[in-house]
């Protein structure tokens, strides 16, 4: 399933690229009339997969009425590339399967970005962006499933501006007359969100505060 997430990605990334290029082949008029189409889509304060599908759809419609008729068409075959269903294309669908952290890491660091009024050069900047933050690729024996859920799970959280690690309780032993109180590890909020989200899915999977520290040290690294 991680290969195939990373193998979905990658087909997003080249597709992207294609479009890119055939629209970057456009003489100038036409592609200033691109520009002032999906100006206002591309300036909007938000930004997430319904105005990707708005974007592509608007392009399409555009490519339809624009010359040259056979570079036109180029750029439009790119977009409806294989089968498709109702319309639909398959750039849409590629840009729902990719990893969700990756998506949700683009479209808030789109969300920031100072907005371009050429669709080529929006284009190169979404390609860096799906390059930037696709998950990493490592060799070797593949990580454990909870560790790439703690991963990804964290990673949304962290998007949400929410603490994705560890709680202590100072209080947790009391002090007795032959001992002093003590403090002590307990379950964070963001472990019992991993527990709850497992268990909704069949797994008992237990995610352990060795786990949470691991993915905190390997991002500080």
């Amino acid at each position: 399933m991680e290969k195939q997430s990373h193998d979905t990605l990658d087909l997003l990334i080249e597709t992207l690229k294609q479009l890119r290029e055939a629209i970057a082949k456009l003489p100038p008029r036409s592609r200033g009339e691109l520009n002032r189409r999906i100006s206002a889509i591309i300036r909007q304060p938000a930004f997430d997969t319904e105005v990707f599908i708005d974007l592509i759809q608007t392009i399409a419609a555009a490519l339809t009425e624009l010359s040259p008729q056979r570079r036109a068409r180029d750029a439009l075959a790119i977009i409806y590339r294989g089968p498709t269903e109702g319309g639909r294309s398959p750039i849409v669908d590629l840009w729902e399967a990719m990893p969700a952290t990756t998506r949700v890491s683009v479209e808030a660091s789109t969300k920031q970005a100072k907005p371009s009024t050429s669709l080529v050069t929006w284009l190169n900047q979404l390609v860096d962006l799906l390059h930037r933050e696709g998950p990493e690729r490592k060799r070797g024996v593949p990580r454990s499933i909870t560790g790439v859920f703690v991963s990804r799970t964290a990673a949304i959280w962290r998007m949400l501006r929410l603490n994705a690690g560890l709680a202590y309780d100072f209080f947790l032993h009391p002090g007795t007359d032959d001992q002093i109180m003590r403090g002590g590890r307990i379950e964070s909020s963001f472990q019992r969100y991993c527990h709850a989200a497992l268990s909704a899915v069949g797994d008992s999977t237990q995610v352990s505060a060795r786990q949470v520290s691991n993915y905190k040290r390997k991002r500080r690294s």
